[in-house]
C-alpha cells in the first residue's frame, strides 16, 4: 500500500464525509424505535446532522452491541476534541467542531464569552464585579445572551495572592473559572485554590509548556 493511501484508510473523516449509510451499518438495525425516530435510517440521518446523539439509542448500550458502539464513537467523533470547562449546570463545552467554517457545518458548542478580573483589585471591586458578571443578561434578537465564565488574571505575579483571589471569586460565583497566568508556580497555586472547579488554563509558553502540561494532567 502507497503512503497516500495508508494516509486516507487512517486519516479522520470529516462530518461532510459521513453519510448516514455509513452510520446505519453499524447500528442494531431493529427499528425499535425507542431514540424516538421511526427507524434506525431516520436516527442515523439525524445523528450525522447533529440532531441527535449516540446516547439516543439504547440499544447501542447493551453488550450484544458494544462493539458497534465504539466503532460509531469514533466515527463520529469530532476532529477538534469537546472541552467541558467547569462543573454543574454552569459548566460550559468548547471545540467539538467537526469543520473549520460555521457556513459547512452548524457550530453545536457556542462561543463563551467570559470577563476577567484581576489579583491587584481590592476585595469589595472584585465581589462587585464578579456579581455583575454572574448577573448580566441582553436580548439580542429573541435570545438571551449572558457571560460565561470569568477569566482571574495573576498581575502580582504572586502565589499566594494569585490563590487568594481564585478562592474568592471562587466562593462568590459558580461559573466556570479560567485561570491566567505564565508561572506554572502561580497557576498551581491557583488550581489547588479552585479544587473542584475544573478550570481552564492560560497559557502555556515555550519555556513553561510541559510545566503546564504536567499540572493540566494533576489537577
Amino acid at each position: 500500500m502507497s503512503s497516500a493511501a495508508a494516509l486516507e484508510t487512517t486519516r479522520k473523516k470529516s462530518i461532510r464525509e459521513i453519510s448516514p449509510i455509513d452510520v446505519y451499518k453499524l447500528l442494531p438495525k431493529t427499528n425499535c424505535g425507542e431514540c424516538g425516530e421511526a427507524n434506525c435510517m431516520a436516527f442515523a440521518t439525524r445523528l450525522v446532522n447533529g440532531e441527535l446523539v449516540l446516547a439516543n439509542c439504547p440499544p447501542l448500550h447493551t453488550p450484544e452491541y458494544t462493539r458497534a458502539g465504539e466503532a460509531l464513537s469514533i466515527l463520529m467523533a469530532p476532529p477538534v476534541r469537546a472541552v467541558i470547562i467547569g462543573t454543574g449546570d454552569t459548566a460550559i463545552t468548547v471545540g467539538g467542531k467537526y469543520v473549520l467554517w460555521r457556513h459547512e457545518f452548524t457550530y453545536h458548542n457556542p462561543t463563551p464569552i467570559a470577563i476577567d478580573v484581576h489579583d491587584m483589585m481590592a476585595k469589595n471591586e472584585l465581589r462587585d464585579r464578579v456579581t455583575a458578571i454572574g448577573t448580566f443578561s441582553y436580548s439580542y434578537i429573541g435570545r438571551k445572551l449572558v457571560l460565561n465564565a470569568v477569566a482571574i488574571r495573576s498581575v502580582s505575579k504572586d502565589p499566594s495572592t494569585f490563590a487568594e483571589t481564585v478562592k474568592t471569586v471562587a466562593g462568590a460565583t459558580s461559573l466556570p473559572l479560567i485561570l491566567c497566568a505564565l508561572d506554572p508556580a502561580v497557576m498551581e497555586a491557583g488550581l489547588l485554590a479552585a479544587k473542584d472547579r475544573r478550570p481552564l488554563i492560560y497559557a502555556a509558553m515555550e519555556g513553561s509548556w510541559k510545566a503546564m502540561a504536567d499540572l493540566a494532567l494533576a489537577h
